[in-house]
């Protein structure tokens, strides 16, 4: 039997700068790659590609999560 994992709502505050670090590449997702994607869902697959794997830079933790958002979508 398969078991979702409990999902629990995180509120987080951020300064205008962090917002838009988010929003950029929430963006750059879209524009670059066709991939829509929420702040929220982001976030949880950024936290997810950290702890799957160390990423040395920004084009590292880009690359791997353009990969995760391709596999999602064939799902």
């Amino acid at each position: 039997m398969d078991h979702k994992q409990d999902k629990y709502k995180v509120v987080t505050f951020l300064n205008r700068e962090e917002l838009d670090f988010v929003d950029n590449l929430t963006k750059d997702l879209y524009f670059g790659y066709g991939i829509k994607i929420p702040r929220a869902k982001l976030v949880e697959e950024i936290i997810q590609a950290f702890r799957d794997k160390e990423a040395q830079d920004r084009k590292t933790i880009e690359q791997e999560l353009v990969r995760i958002f391709r596999e999602k979508e064939e799902e």
